[in-house]
């Protein structure tokens, strides 16, 4: 099992947010529709990085927002 998305209504300074995790899937959350959908990224090339190495660009998005709110 593998965390694609991850919708945060309302925690600490992050309000109404999407996160995709994986480079596999694009995610798209419509909060007026209440909908979430999930295609599959035709630009994703596997094991980019070897085989050993998974999600990276997620840690480095989420590095990156993480030093945007210091």
């Amino acid at each position: 099992m593998e965390l694609v998305y991850l919708w945060v209504e309302d925690y600490k300074n992050i309000h109404k947010q999407g996160f995709n995790f994986s480079p596999q899937f694009h995610c798209e959350y419509d909060e007026e529709k209440n909908e979430l959908t999930i295609e599959e990224n035709q630009d994703n090339i596997p094991d980019f990085f070897g085989e050993n190495i998974l999600l990276v660009p997620p840690l480095l998005r989420w590095n990156a927002y993480l030093t945007r709110q210091l």
